[in-house]
Protein backbone atom coordinates (compact mmCIF):
# COMPACT_ATOMS: atom_id res chain seq x y z
CA UNK A 1 0.00 0.00 0.00
CA UNK A 2 2.84 2.38 0.83
CA UNK A 3 4.41 1.79 -2.58
CA UNK A 4 1.10 2.50 -4.32
CA UNK A 5 0.63 5.77 -2.43
CA UNK A 6 4.22 6.86 -3.16
CA UNK A 7 3.76 6.13 -6.86
CA UNK A 8 0.49 8.04 -6.90
CA UNK A 9 2.16 11.00 -5.16
CA UNK A 10 4.99 11.07 -7.72
CA UNK A 11 2.48 11.02 -10.58
CA UNK A 12 0.48 13.82 -9.01
CA UNK A 13 3.53 16.05 -8.53
CA UNK A 14 4.80 15.58 -12.10
CA UNK A 15 1.49 15.61 -14.03
CA UNK A 16 0.07 18.89 -15.30
CA UNK A 17 -3.30 20.19 -14.11
CA UNK A 18 -5.09 19.67 -17.44
CA UNK A 19 -4.10 16.02 -17.58
CA UNK A 20 -5.27 15.53 -14.00
CA UNK A 21 -8.61 17.16 -14.82
CA UNK A 22 -9.13 15.00 -17.90
CA UNK A 23 -8.26 11.85 -15.94
CA UNK A 24 -10.58 12.82 -13.07
CA UNK A 25 -13.50 13.53 -15.40
CA UNK A 26 -12.88 10.29 -17.33
CA UNK A 27 -12.86 8.20 -14.15
CA UNK A 28 -16.01 9.93 -12.88
CA UNK A 29 -17.73 9.37 -16.21
CA UNK A 30 -16.77 5.67 -16.13
CA UNK A 31 -18.22 5.28 -12.61
CA UNK A 32 -21.37 7.19 -13.59
CA UNK A 33 -21.84 4.91 -16.61
CA UNK A 34 -21.30 1.83 -14.44
CA UNK A 35 -23.88 3.05 -11.92
CA UNK A 36 -26.45 3.75 -14.64
CA UNK A 37 -25.89 0.44 -16.41
CA UNK A 38 -26.10 -1.59 -13.21
CA UNK A 39 -29.15 0.42 -12.16
CA UNK A 40 -30.88 -0.22 -15.47
CA UNK A 41 -30.02 -3.93 -15.33
CA UNK A 42 -31.38 -4.31 -11.80
CA UNK A 43 -34.17 -1.74 -12.10
CA UNK A 44 -32.92 0.44 -9.24
CA UNK A 45 -32.33 3.80 -10.85
CA UNK A 46 -35.38 4.93 -8.87
CA UNK A 47 -36.98 3.00 -6.01
CA UNK A 48 -40.50 4.04 -4.87
CA UNK A 49 -40.36 4.50 -1.11
CA UNK A 50 -36.59 3.99 -1.12
CA UNK A 51 -33.38 5.46 -2.53
CA UNK A 52 -32.36 4.55 -6.06
CA UNK A 53 -29.16 5.73 -7.71
CA UNK A 54 -30.78 8.83 -9.22
CA UNK A 55 -32.34 9.61 -5.83
CA UNK A 56 -29.01 9.48 -3.99
CA UNK A 57 -27.98 13.11 -4.40
CA UNK A 58 -25.02 12.73 -2.08
CA UNK A 59 -23.54 9.98 -4.23
CA UNK A 60 -24.11 11.96 -7.42
CA UNK A 61 -22.43 14.97 -5.80
CA UNK A 62 -19.53 12.75 -4.75
CA UNK A 63 -19.03 11.49 -8.32
CA UNK A 64 -19.08 15.04 -9.69
CA UNK A 65 -16.89 16.35 -6.88
CA UNK A 66 -14.28 13.61 -7.22
CA UNK A 67 -14.01 14.51 -10.91
CA UNK A 68 -12.47 17.88 -10.02
CA UNK A 69 -11.01 17.55 -6.51
CA UNK A 70 -7.62 16.32 -7.73
CA UNK A 71 -7.56 19.18 -10.25
CA UNK A 72 -8.33 21.76 -7.56
CA UNK A 73 -5.66 20.25 -5.30
CA UNK A 74 -3.16 20.48 -8.18
CA UNK A 75 -4.03 24.13 -8.87
CA UNK A 76 -3.66 24.85 -5.16
CA UNK A 77 -0.28 23.12 -5.24
CA UNK A 78 0.79 25.14 -8.30
CA UNK A 79 -0.01 28.37 -6.45
CA UNK A 80 2.32 27.27 -3.65
CA UNK A 81 5.08 26.42 -6.11
CA UNK A 82 4.67 29.75 -7.92
CA UNK A 83 4.92 31.69 -4.66
CA UNK A 84 8.21 29.95 -3.86
CA UNK A 85 9.83 30.92 -7.19
CA UNK A 86 12.60 33.52 -6.84
CA UNK A 87 11.06 35.47 -9.74
CA UNK A 88 7.94 36.16 -7.66
CA UNK A 89 9.51 38.25 -4.88
CA UNK A 90 13.22 38.04 -5.55
CA UNK A 91 15.58 35.95 -3.41
CA UNK A 92 14.06 35.63 0.04
CA UNK A 93 16.09 33.93 2.75
CA UNK A 94 14.83 30.46 3.60
CA UNK A 95 12.20 30.17 0.85
CA UNK A 96 14.27 27.84 -1.35
CA UNK A 97 14.88 25.52 1.61
CA UNK A 98 11.16 25.55 2.40
CA UNK A 99 10.35 24.67 -1.21
CA UNK A 100 12.72 21.70 -1.25
CA UNK A 101 11.17 20.47 2.00
CA UNK A 102 7.73 20.99 0.47
CA UNK A 103 8.55 18.76 -2.51
CA UNK A 104 9.83 16.05 -0.16
CA UNK A 105 6.58 16.27 1.81
CA UNK A 106 4.56 15.87 -1.40
CA UNK A 107 6.57 12.83 -2.48
CA UNK A 108 5.98 11.19 0.93
CA UNK A 109 9.64 11.29 1.91
CA UNK A 110 9.14 12.95 5.32
CA UNK A 111 7.31 11.97 8.53
CA UNK A 112 4.30 14.01 7.37
CA UNK A 113 3.40 11.04 5.17
CA UNK A 114 1.91 9.38 8.24
CA UNK A 115 -0.89 11.95 8.07
CA UNK A 116 -1.83 10.51 4.67
CA UNK A 117 -1.58 6.97 6.04
CA UNK A 118 -3.91 7.98 8.88
CA UNK A 119 -6.45 9.39 6.42
CA UNK A 120 -6.31 6.18 4.37
CA UNK A 121 -6.86 4.09 7.53
CA UNK A 122 -9.89 6.24 8.44
CA UNK A 123 -11.27 5.76 4.93
CA UNK A 124 -10.67 2.01 5.16
CA UNK A 125 -12.49 1.84 8.50
CA UNK A 126 -15.42 3.75 7.00
CA UNK A 127 -15.50 1.41 3.99
CA UNK A 128 -15.38 -1.71 6.15
CA UNK A 129 -18.09 -0.33 8.41
CA UNK A 130 -20.29 0.57 5.45
CA UNK A 131 -19.83 -2.85 3.86
CA UNK A 132 -20.58 -4.65 7.12
CA UNK A 133 -23.94 -2.84 7.37
CA UNK A 134 -24.89 -4.24 3.98
CA UNK A 135 -23.71 -7.74 4.83
CA UNK A 136 -25.50 -7.77 8.19
CA UNK A 137 -28.67 -6.35 6.66
CA UNK A 138 -28.69 -3.41 9.09
CA UNK A 139 -29.33 -0.74 6.48
CA UNK A 140 -32.53 0.56 8.08
CA UNK A 141 -30.55 1.53 11.20
CA UNK A 142 -28.44 3.98 9.21
CA UNK A 143 -30.36 4.88 6.06
CA UNK A 144 -33.48 3.12 4.81
CA UNK A 145 -34.29 -0.50 4.10
CA UNK A 146 -34.71 -0.03 0.36
CA UNK A 147 -31.47 1.23 -1.21
CA UNK A 148 -30.12 0.58 -4.67
CA UNK A 149 -26.78 -0.83 -3.46
CA UNK A 150 -28.07 -3.50 -1.08
CA UNK A 151 -26.96 -7.12 -1.49
CA UNK A 152 -30.23 -7.75 -3.31
CA UNK A 153 -28.68 -5.78 -6.17
CA UNK A 154 -25.16 -7.23 -6.49
CA UNK A 155 -24.08 -5.18 -9.53
CA UNK A 156 -24.99 -1.88 -7.88
CA UNK A 157 -23.48 -3.07 -4.59
CA UNK A 158 -20.14 -3.92 -6.28
CA UNK A 159 -20.12 -0.65 -8.27
CA UNK A 160 -20.74 1.48 -5.18
CA UNK A 161 -18.07 -0.32 -3.18
CA UNK A 162 -15.57 0.16 -6.03
CA UNK A 163 -16.36 3.87 -6.10
CA UNK A 164 -16.10 4.10 -2.31
CA UNK A 165 -12.69 2.43 -2.50
CA UNK A 166 -11.54 5.02 -5.05
CA UNK A 167 -13.07 8.00 -3.25
CA UNK A 168 -12.43 7.16 0.41
CA UNK A 169 -8.99 5.58 0.06
CA UNK A 170 -7.49 7.70 -2.72
CA UNK A 171 -9.24 10.95 -3.65
CA UNK A 172 -10.28 12.30 -0.24
CA UNK A 173 -7.14 11.23 1.71
CA UNK A 174 -4.78 12.58 -0.96
CA UNK A 175 -6.61 15.88 -1.39
CA UNK A 176 -6.81 16.36 2.38
CA UNK A 177 -3.08 15.61 2.73
CA UNK A 178 -2.12 17.95 -0.13
CA UNK A 179 -4.26 20.70 1.37
CA UNK A 180 -2.56 20.35 4.75
CA UNK A 181 0.96 20.26 3.31
CA UNK A 182 0.32 23.12 0.86
CA UNK A 183 -1.39 25.30 3.48
CA UNK A 184 1.54 24.70 5.83
CA UNK A 185 3.90 25.72 3.02
CA UNK A 186 2.01 28.94 2.28
CA UNK A 187 1.98 29.79 5.97
CA UNK A 188 5.74 29.30 6.30
CA UNK A 189 6.47 31.31 3.15
CA UNK A 190 4.19 34.06 4.42
CA UNK A 191 6.26 34.28 7.61
CA UNK A 192 9.46 34.51 5.54
CA UNK A 193 8.00 37.25 3.32
CA UNK A 194 6.65 39.14 6.29
CA UNK A 195 10.08 39.21 7.93
CA UNK A 196 11.73 40.45 4.72
CA UNK A 197 11.32 44.21 4.37
CA UNK A 198 12.63 44.11 0.78
CA UNK A 199 9.43 42.36 -0.31
CA UNK A 200 7.14 45.19 -1.36
CA UNK A 201 3.54 45.50 -2.46
CA UNK A 202 3.67 46.85 -6.02
CA UNK A 203 0.69 49.13 -6.54
CA UNK A 204 1.05 48.81 -10.32
CA UNK A 205 1.85 45.12 -10.57
CA UNK A 206 0.39 43.43 -13.64
CA UNK A 207 -1.38 40.76 -11.56
CA UNK A 208 -3.65 43.49 -10.12
CA UNK A 209 -2.87 42.24 -6.61
CA UNK A 210 0.43 43.90 -5.79
CA UNK A 211 2.41 40.80 -6.81
CA UNK A 212 0.52 38.58 -4.35
CA UNK A 213 -2.06 37.18 -6.77
CA UNK A 214 -1.02 33.56 -6.25
CA UNK A 215 -1.77 33.81 -2.55
CA UNK A 216 -5.22 35.20 -3.29
CA UNK A 217 -5.90 32.52 -5.90
CA UNK A 218 -4.70 29.79 -3.52
CA UNK A 219 -7.35 30.93 -1.03
CA UNK A 220 -10.00 30.56 -3.72
CA UNK A 221 -8.97 27.00 -4.65
CA UNK A 222 -8.80 25.98 -1.00
CA UNK A 223 -12.32 27.25 -0.29
CA UNK A 224 -13.76 25.74 -3.45
CA UNK A 225 -12.38 22.29 -2.63
CA UNK A 226 -13.62 22.40 0.96
CA UNK A 227 -17.06 23.62 -0.11
CA UNK A 228 -17.42 20.78 -2.63
CA UNK A 229 -16.82 18.27 0.17
CA UNK A 230 -19.23 20.17 2.43
CA UNK A 231 -21.89 20.03 -0.28
CA UNK A 232 -21.41 16.27 -0.67
CA UNK A 233 -21.92 15.71 3.06
CA UNK A 234 -24.99 17.95 3.12
CA UNK A 235 -26.60 16.16 0.18
CA UNK A 236 -25.87 12.72 1.65
CA UNK A 237 -27.59 13.86 4.85
CA UNK A 238 -30.59 15.30 3.04
CA UNK A 239 -30.96 12.19 0.87
CA UNK A 240 -31.77 10.09 3.93
CA UNK A 241 -33.28 12.87 6.09
CA UNK A 242 -30.75 12.29 8.88
CA UNK A 243 -27.02 12.07 9.53
CA UNK A 244 -25.12 9.11 10.94
CA UNK A 245 -22.04 9.36 13.12
CA UNK A 246 -19.60 9.24 10.21
CA UNK A 247 -21.37 12.06 8.38
CA UNK A 248 -21.53 14.18 11.53
CA UNK A 249 -17.82 13.64 12.08
CA UNK A 250 -17.02 14.50 8.46
CA UNK A 251 -19.22 17.61 8.65
CA UNK A 252 -17.53 18.77 11.86
CA UNK A 253 -14.06 18.13 10.41
CA UNK A 254 -14.86 19.96 7.16
CA UNK A 255 -16.31 22.93 9.02
CA UNK A 256 -13.23 23.02 11.24
CA UNK A 257 -10.93 23.00 8.22
CA UNK A 258 -12.96 25.77 6.58
CA UNK A 259 -12.80 27.98 9.67
CA UNK A 260 -9.18 27.20 10.57
CA UNK A 261 -7.97 27.68 6.99
CA UNK A 262 -9.75 30.99 6.50
CA UNK A 263 -9.17 32.58 9.89
CA UNK A 264 -5.93 31.09 11.24
CA UNK A 265 -3.99 30.58 8.00
CA UNK A 266 -5.37 32.80 5.25
CA UNK A 267 -6.37 35.44 7.76
CA UNK A 268 -2.69 35.87 8.59
CA UNK A 269 -1.84 36.01 4.88
CA UNK A 270 -4.48 38.70 4.29
CA UNK A 271 -3.11 40.70 7.21
CA UNK A 272 0.44 40.50 5.84
CA UNK A 273 -0.65 41.58 2.34
CA UNK A 274 -2.83 44.38 3.72
CA UNK A 275 0.04 45.68 5.85
CA UNK A 276 2.42 45.72 2.88
CA UNK A 277 -0.23 47.36 0.69
CA UNK A 278 -0.86 50.05 3.28
CA UNK A 279 2.88 50.65 3.68
CA UNK A 280 3.36 50.96 -0.08
CA UNK A 281 0.41 53.33 -0.33
CA UNK A 282 1.66 55.50 2.56
CA UNK A 283 5.15 55.72 1.09
CA UNK A 284 3.80 56.86 -2.27
CA UNK A 285 1.43 59.28 -0.53
CA UNK A 286 4.21 60.88 1.53
CA UNK A 287 6.28 61.44 -1.59
CA UNK A 288 3.26 62.86 -3.40
CA UNK A 289 2.73 65.31 -0.52
CA UNK A 290 6.32 66.43 -0.98
CA UNK A 291 5.52 67.41 -4.56
CA UNK A 292 6.58 64.24 -6.39
CA UNK A 293 4.36 64.33 -9.47
CA UNK A 294 5.11 60.75 -10.54
CA UNK A 295 3.99 59.27 -7.22
CA UNK A 296 0.88 61.47 -7.30
CA UNK A 297 -0.06 60.04 -10.71
CA UNK A 298 0.66 56.47 -9.54
CA UNK A 299 -1.61 56.94 -6.53
CA UNK A 300 -4.31 58.48 -8.69
CA UNK A 301 -4.15 55.60 -11.17
CA UNK A 302 -4.13 53.03 -8.37
CA UNK A 303 -7.16 54.60 -6.70
CA UNK A 304 -9.13 55.04 -9.94
CA UNK A 305 -8.38 51.69 -11.58
CA UNK A 306 -6.60 49.07 -9.51
CA UNK A 307 -8.29 49.44 -6.13
CA UNK A 308 -11.77 49.51 -7.68
CA UNK A 309 -11.20 46.37 -9.75
CA UNK A 310 -8.78 44.46 -7.55
CA UNK A 311 -8.37 40.72 -7.76
CA UNK A 312 -8.99 40.50 -4.04
CA UNK A 313 -12.48 41.98 -4.34
CA UNK A 314 -13.43 39.70 -7.25
CA UNK A 315 -12.20 36.55 -5.51
CA UNK A 316 -13.92 37.58 -2.28
CA UNK A 317 -17.21 37.98 -4.14
CA UNK A 318 -16.82 34.58 -5.81
CA UNK A 319 -15.91 32.88 -2.52
CA UNK A 320 -18.94 34.37 -0.75
CA UNK A 321 -21.14 33.19 -3.63
CA UNK A 322 -19.73 29.66 -3.33
CA UNK A 323 -20.40 29.57 0.40
CA UNK A 324 -23.94 30.83 -0.12
CA UNK A 325 -24.54 28.24 -2.82
CA UNK A 326 -23.26 25.43 -0.59
CA UNK A 327 -25.79 26.45 2.07
CA UNK A 328 -28.72 27.12 -0.28
CA UNK A 329 -28.52 24.31 -2.85
CA UNK A 330 -29.18 21.30 -0.53
CA UNK A 331 -32.56 22.50 0.83
CA UNK A 332 -33.59 23.69 -2.66
CA UNK A 333 -32.89 20.24 -4.08
CA UNK A 334 -34.73 18.63 -1.19
CA UNK A 335 -37.81 20.79 -1.78
CA UNK A 336 -37.72 19.85 -5.44
CA UNK A 337 -37.77 16.15 -4.54
CA UNK A 338 -40.71 16.67 -2.18
CA UNK A 339 -42.71 18.74 -4.64
CA UNK A 340 -45.69 16.87 -6.15
CA UNK A 341 -45.11 15.75 -9.72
Amino acid sequence: MRRILTKAADCFVTANADRILISGVAIAAAFAAAFVLSGLTEGVLRIPGGVGFLQNYGLIAAILGDAVLFFLAKKYLECCQEIAKPSSFGPVKGVRTLHIQFLRDLRLKTPLRFILYLFVIVGLIALVGNTSLHIRGALSNQWTEFVFDSLDHPLSFATNKAFSLYSWLLVLPFCAYISIVATRQISRITEALDRNESVKYDLLHSDNAGGFAQMRIATFYFNLGVLIIYLQIALYTLTFNHANGFQLGAYAATTGVLLFGNFAMFGRIDKMISNKERLAHDQRKNKAYQGDRLNFEILKYYTDVFSKNSLQKRLTAVTISLKSAAIAIPPILKMMTLAPS
